[in-house]
């Protein structure tokens, strides 16, 4: 299994911890270092939390991936009305070799999906089984997508590492580990990422699987506004030709209708 898609895999565990049941409601300081709270503090301020999370009603966007700049396939596209939870996936399923579509009323709630293929509505026991995958797509995609927003999410813990040179850019950068309390699949998972003191924006982060020795790196690059959000559009991965991308970038106090209608 190459890394990325190691990561993909892992990361749809751990990132339901805000969700689990018993989670905690709101950040909790008591858990955290003052030092990596204050570096997390201005990474947040530059991207104007929370008035510019506040303002993002819609968010669209599509979570794919590239080999040496080169597009492989067209990914997942998401649409998401974030105020009231209603959720659009589709792509193509290698597996079912079918186009999928699916739109949940709440994405907090994955039993509220309903699945098209090929552009043919779905039973019930086909909408549970989507459902549930795909939310896992959900957690995942938003997730590194949207980290640097949720990094005083509930549960999460900041941890102060120090000033350190940041291997990608080669700048002295802080230094912030992030862990989880023990909710969701994989709560030993965390990250170091790596901010720019200069300007206060993530350039980095690294994934530990658990507590042994699997990691992966990508960049944070191709910074861009998007209506009232500031967002990434490129993980590069260092000496490999493999690189993440999130097209078709969209961040509105609008919300597009038609994208929760159904095909």
């Amino acid at each position: 299994m190459r890394p990325w898609q190691l990561i993909l895999l892992a990361l749809a565990g751990f990132a339901t911890l805000a969700s689990a049941e018993g989670a905690p409601k709101a950040f909790d300081p008591a858990g955290s270092d003052p030092q990596a709270i204050a570096a997390v503090d201005q990474a947040q301020h530059t991207l104007g939390m929370p008035e510019s999370w506040h303002k993002a009603h819609y968010i669209e966007f599509t979570f794919g991936s590239a080999r040496n700049d080169s597009l492989q396939g067209k990914g997942r596209h998401h649409c998401w009305d974030t105020w009231t939870g209603r959720y659009r996936i589709e792509g193509d399923s290698r597996q079912m070799k079918k186009h999928y579509i699916v739109i949940f009323k709440n994405i907090n709630d994955p039993t509220s999906a309903q699945v098209w293929l090929d552009g043919e509505k779905q039973a019930d026991s086909t909408n549970q089984k989507l459902g549930k995958q795909l939310y896992g797509a959900y957690i995942n995609d938003t997730y590194w997508l949207l980290m640097p927003y949720k990094m005083k999410d509930p549960g999460v813990h900041l941890k102060w590492l120090g000033m350190e040179t940041d291997s990608t850019c080669m700048k002295t950068c802080a230094k912030v580990k992030l862990s989880f309390d023990e909710v969701g699949l994989t709560p030993k998972d965390h990250y170091w990422v790596y901010i720019n003191p200069e300007d206060h924006m993530i350039t980095s982060w690294k994934y530990f699987a658990g507590e042994g020795d699997q990691t992966l790196v990508t960049t944070w690059e191709d910074w861009q506004a998007h209506g009232p959000l500031l967002l990434s559009g490129k993980r590069k991965m260092p000496g490999q030709p493999t690189s993440m991308v999130m097209g078709d970038l969209v961040a509105s106090e609008t919300v597009k209708e038609s994208a929760f209608e159904g095909p």
